[in-house]
């Protein structure tokens, strides 16, 4: 990819006009990114995130979590299979995890407000592939009891092992 100063713009779907986000935005050469609408329409904005672009160590795969959903609280996320391991504590939107090597495999995944057991969005069936990088994104809202998850693939050209 190259650097430099890039624009940006959103428009609702299906339509042409009128623009949500007309922004500019700095990326640098050589690294990958994500740029995410965030926020409700009344102050939706541009945010950036910086990609994995490596291929993951043999066997694993790379994910990330990413919190959207503007109106939701902090979040824990904790994968409950195939064994319950804390992925994060206190996820903030619109903040993403680093990303974390993980045997390539299916994982149940749990967001629970942060420092509760009670999950708010649980993702069934993540089947992970060995060699991919992924990032899972929280979005909707709390107020439209609208919660759900959208697990993108971040590195499409790697091949899996």
């Amino acid at each position: 990819m190259r650097g430099g100063l890039s624009t940006v713009w959103v428009v609702p779907a299906g339509q042409v006009s009128p623009r949500v986000i007309n922004a500019q935005i700095t990326l640098t050469a050589g690294q990958g990114y994500t740029v995410a609408a965030v926020g409700l329409l009344a102050n939706i904005k541009p945010q950036l995130y910086l990609d994995e672009i490596s291929t993951p160590s043999e066997g694993n795969a790379n994910i990330r979590l990413i919190h959207a959903a503007p109106d939701a609280p902090a979040v824990d996320v904790i994968s409950t299979a195939p064994s319950q391991v804390t992925l994060r504590t206190g996820l903030t939107f619109p903040q993403a995890t680093p990303y974390i090597s993980i045997p390539a495999q299916s994982y149940t995944v749990e967001v629970r407000p942060a420092g509760t057991q009670n999950a708010v969005l649980t993702l069934p069936e993540v089947k992970l592939e060995a060699g991919r990088v992924y990032s899972v994104f929280v979005v909707g809202t709390v107020a439209g009891n609208n919660l759900e998850s959208v697990l993108a693939l971040d590195n499409p050209l790697t091949r899996s092992q």
